[in-house]
Protein backbone atom coordinates (compact mmCIF):
# COMPACT_ATOMS: atom_id res chain seq x y z
CA UNK A 1 0.00 0.00 0.00
CA UNK A 2 1.49 3.11 -1.03
CA UNK A 3 1.05 6.79 0.51
CA UNK A 4 -0.54 9.64 -1.66
CA UNK A 5 2.65 11.32 -0.46
CA UNK A 6 5.06 9.15 -2.05
CA UNK A 7 2.48 7.90 -5.11
CA UNK A 8 4.03 10.65 -6.92
CA UNK A 9 7.89 10.24 -6.59
CA UNK A 10 7.56 6.58 -7.06
CA UNK A 11 5.98 6.98 -10.42
CA UNK A 12 9.45 9.18 -11.46
CA UNK A 13 12.37 6.74 -10.21
CA UNK A 14 12.75 5.18 -13.82
CA UNK A 15 13.74 9.15 -15.08
CA UNK A 16 17.54 9.29 -16.27
CA UNK A 17 17.63 12.34 -18.46
CA UNK A 18 18.81 15.57 -16.86
CA UNK A 19 16.77 17.70 -18.34
CA UNK A 20 13.48 15.51 -17.35
CA UNK A 21 14.86 15.54 -13.85
CA UNK A 22 15.17 18.97 -13.65
CA UNK A 23 11.88 19.66 -15.07
CA UNK A 24 10.03 17.41 -12.42
CA UNK A 25 12.10 19.14 -9.83
CA UNK A 26 10.36 22.66 -11.15
CA UNK A 27 7.28 21.13 -11.19
CA UNK A 28 7.27 19.62 -7.69
CA UNK A 29 8.65 23.21 -6.33
CA UNK A 30 5.57 25.18 -8.03
CA UNK A 31 3.22 22.90 -6.33
CA UNK A 32 4.53 23.34 -3.06
CA UNK A 33 5.13 26.76 -3.23
CA UNK A 34 1.42 26.91 -4.75
CA UNK A 35 0.13 25.11 -1.39
CA UNK A 36 2.28 25.95 1.31
CA UNK A 37 1.13 27.63 4.23
CA UNK A 38 1.31 31.49 4.24
CA UNK A 39 2.02 32.04 7.83
CA UNK A 40 3.94 28.57 8.44
CA UNK A 41 4.38 27.85 12.05
CA UNK A 42 7.88 28.75 13.23
CA UNK A 43 9.00 26.59 16.97
CA UNK A 44 9.93 29.13 19.11
CA UNK A 45 13.60 28.26 19.92
CA UNK A 46 14.04 28.00 16.12
CA UNK A 47 15.41 31.17 13.77
CA UNK A 48 12.71 33.39 13.41
CA UNK A 49 10.50 32.07 16.76
CA UNK A 50 9.53 33.99 19.66
CA UNK A 51 12.38 32.88 21.91
CA UNK A 52 15.28 33.06 19.53
CA UNK A 53 17.99 34.40 21.14
CA UNK A 54 15.79 35.62 23.80
CA UNK A 55 18.34 35.20 26.49
CA UNK A 56 22.17 34.98 24.83
CA UNK A 57 25.19 34.10 26.54
CA UNK A 58 26.83 36.93 27.70
CA UNK A 59 29.73 38.77 26.14
CA UNK A 60 33.58 37.14 26.95
CA UNK A 61 34.88 38.93 29.59
CA UNK A 62 31.74 40.04 30.85
CA UNK A 63 30.38 37.66 34.10
CA UNK A 64 26.59 36.15 33.93
CA UNK A 65 26.28 36.77 37.79
CA UNK A 66 25.22 39.89 38.94
CA UNK A 67 28.24 41.11 42.07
Amino acid sequence: MHSPENQNTELHLDHEDPDTIDRLIADGEAQYNKWRHPDPYIVPWAPGGSKFTRNPTPPEGVSPFVT
